[in-house]
């Protein structure tokens, strides 16, 4: 769901909510593609988008992933970073002892302050928490660039041959969290190698 409005003359905030399932039988298989797709479309806006992303694995109050965290759910992490996108509920929001899974996201690390816990309120049904937030949007803003991959630009040839060229039998022996660290550093240098870079205006607090 999402819906916009204007703030400081013409400029358009856009404020959206999203709830990704854990279930495949509901959702099927495509569905943390289309999240990242997501992500990657409203980066270029002024934009805040809450949501229970259900992404396990990830420590949002240090900005990293411990040791369980699912592939899918690292793909969504590097996302969110390689957007240049701000993370602001550094608290749990359920009972149980899980991580942040209640999440508050802004493409300017200022436009959300306040965040506060409000307890179960009228929902004691819920194991969730209710979020308080403050968007300050009355602030002046300022033009700002920012880059981000331009992934529909990316020298797909030149990446499959690259990837035909590596020896992944190296790259996956060891433990999970070394063959992961192998991997990652492999996708990271492709990225970079094959992946145009972009300059993207944005709203920068001025």
């Amino acid at each position: 769901m999402q819906g916009q409005v204007k703030c400081n003359g013409n400029t358009e905030l856009f404020i959206g909510v999203c709830y990704r399932t854990p279930s495949e039988n509901v959702y099927g298989y495509g569905i943390h593609a289309s999240v990242r797709e997501l992500v990657n479309e409203i980066s270029n806006k002024n934009f805040v988008l809450f949501g229970d992303f259900n992404y396990r694995g990830i420590d949002w109050a240090s900005n990293g992933c411990d040791s369980s965290v699912s592939t899918k759910a690292r793909f969504f992490f590097d996302c969110i970073n390689n957007c240049c996108i701000t993370q602001h509920v550094d608290f749990l929001t359920t009972d149980k002892s899980r991580p942040i899974l209640d999440l508050v996201f802004s493409g300017e690390p200022d436009l959300v302050c306040n965040v506060q816990d409000l307890g179960k309120g009228n929902f004691s049904s819920s194991d969730h928490k209710l979020i308080f937030c403050n968007l300050d949007i009355a602030a002046k803003t300022a033009t700002g660039n920012k880059t981000k991959y331009d992934y529909n630009r990316m020298y797909v040839h030149g990446m499959k041959e690259e990837l035909s060229l590596i020896n992944w039998t190296a790259v996956l022996t060891g433990s999970v969290d070394e063959c992961w660290e192998r991997f990652k550093s492999v996708l990271l240098k492709l990225q970079d190698k094959f992946v145009p870079v972009s300059v993207v205006r944005s709203k920068c607090r001025g």
